[in-house]
C-alpha cells in the first residue's frame, strides 16, 4: 500500500488541493499528520476538504488548542463551520495500524513525552525508534521533511503544505509505500 502524508496544512487551502492532485492515482490512501487549522483559526474549506476526501487525520497541537477551552472564543466567530468543529472533534491524537504486513504509527509530534517536543531530521532521540515497536513512524510538528532510518525502523516526516520552514520553502508531503518500507518526500507550487 502507498499512503500520501500531508501535516502541517494551517488552512493553506491551495496547497492541499495541489497535494491532493499529486497523489491522484498514485496512493491508496491519504493521511494527514495534524496541525489542519492554524491557531485560533478554523479554516472551514481545508478542514471540510479533508473530511469530504476521506482522509485519514490525527490532531495537531494547533488543532487541539482550537477545540480546547482556550479555542471558546475562536469557536463562535461568524462563519465558523460547526460540521468542520464536529469532524476535527472525532480526531484523535495518535494512530497505529497494520498494513501489508507492518505496524504504521502516526502522530503528530514526538512518539514520547513529551508530546509536542520538536524532533528535527537527526535529532538522535529518533534513534529510540526502533523501541517503539513498529515498523514505520509518520510524524509532523517541525514542518521539515524527513526519511530516515534507525535500525528497522523508517522514520518520515512530510514536511509542511502551510509554513515550510526549509531553506527553499516548498509546500512538502511524503508518499510512503508500506510494503517496499521505503517513501519519498515531493514539493508542490500552489
Amino acid at each position: 500500500m502507498r499512503i500520501g502524508v500531508v501535516s502541517d496544512v494551517h488552512g493553506n487551502n491551495a496547497a492541499l488541493e495541489a497535494a491532493l492532485a499529486a497523489f491522484d492515482g498514485r496512493v491508496d490512501e491519504v493521511w494527514c499528520a495534524g496541525d489542519i487549522v492554524h491557531e485560533y483559526r478554523c479554516h472551514n474549506e481545508t478542514v471540510l476538504r479533508l473530511r469530504d476526501a476521506g482522509v485519514t487525520a490525527i490532531l495537531g497541537n494547533h488543532d487541539a488548542v482550537l477545540l480546547s477551552p482556550a479555542g471558546a472564543a475562536a469557536r463562535a466567530r461568524p462563519g465558523v463551520d460547526q460540521e468542520a468543529l464536529d469532524w476535527l472533534a472525532t480526531l484523535e491524537h495518535r494512530l497505529e495500524r497494520t498494513i501489508d504486513g507492518r505496524r504504521v504509527l502516526m502522530v503528530h509530534g514526538s512518539p514520547w513525552e513529551p508530546y509536542g517536543n520538536y524532533l528535527s531530521p537527526g535529532n538522535p532521540t529518533w534513534r529510540q525508534a526502533p523501541d517503539l515497536g513498529v515498523d514505520v513512524v509518520i510524524a509532523g510538528h517541525t514542518h521539515e521533511p524527513m526519511v530516515e532510518r534507525h535500525g528497522d525502523t523508517l522514520v518520515v516526516n512530510p514536511g509542511s503544505l502551510g509554513e515550510p520552514r526549509q531553506r527553499e520553502r516548498a509546500h512538502t508531503y511524503a508518499i510512503v509505500d508500506v510494503a517496499a518500507h521505503d517513501a519519498v518526500i515531493e514539493w508542490v507550487v500552489p
